[in-house]
């Protein structure tokens, strides 16, 4: 099973887990599992794909209906209701080895990334001078990208820059907490650092 998180008071549930084989991952797929990865012919798509659907069927405990949006992004055919919560919307992210799926009452967006990219290298690219001033954290690279992923999943709006329509606002690792902005909307979000080699970043469900 992956390990499942309570964020946002309970509004919010986030999974991740690590990527199985392939073969171990066609094994476990249903019918409307293997039919998602039929378009796919690399076999890192088609595990990231069966990865996260299986993720998501075991947190639901039931088959979950999954269609797609204009801008390729997953959304839920129906609710999944859970301990009595009701998770209209979801979010998923994945790297090299890992997946992270977010189900939550609200729009949400996630992002799983490993520490070994080369963040600084890009970093002119989607971080600004101003927010350079944040933090001089040496993981500041890596979670300012995270969090401004997951604000580009939560606004689901093409065409957006990383420098001049996300913005993140606050920062403070110590409490794990990120402010950000999509145009003219402040989003509240959460960082976790599951190891030394990955980090997520979500945003919650009540905006400001």
């Amino acid at each position: 099973m992956p390990e499942v998180i309570s964020v946002g008071g309970g509004a919010a549930l986030l999974a991740i887990g690590k990527i199985a084989p392939l073969e171990e991952l066609v094994a476990a797929a249903n019918e409307d599992e293997l039919k998602s990865i039929e378009s796919f012919s690399a076999p890192s798509r088609r595990a990231e794909r069966l990865a996260w659907r299986q993720m998501l069927r075991k947190v639901a405990n039931q088959n979950v209906e999954i269609t797609y949006n204009n801008q390729g992004a997953p959304q839920l055919r129906y609710a999944i209701v859970k301990d009595g919560v009701s998770y209209r919307y979801i979010s998923v992210s994945h790297c090299r080895d890992m997946v992270a799926v977010m189900l939550s009452s609200q729009p949400c967006g996630v992002d799983v990334e490993q520490m070994a990219r080369n963040f600084e290298r890009v970093s002119s690219r989607y971080i600004t001078d101003e927010e350079r001033r944040l933090s001089d954290n040496p993981r500041f690279e890596a979670t300012v990208w995270c969090a401004k992923e997951a604000l580009y999943k939560l606004a689901q709006r093409e065409g957006l820059d990383f420098r001049s329509d996300i913005h993140i606002c606050a920062i403070d690792f110590a409490a794990a907490t990120i402010v950000g902005r999509v145009e003219d909307s402040l989003v509240d979000m959460q960082m976790l650092w599951l190891d030394e080699e990955h980090i997520v970043v979500c945003t919650l469900p009540e905006t400001r």
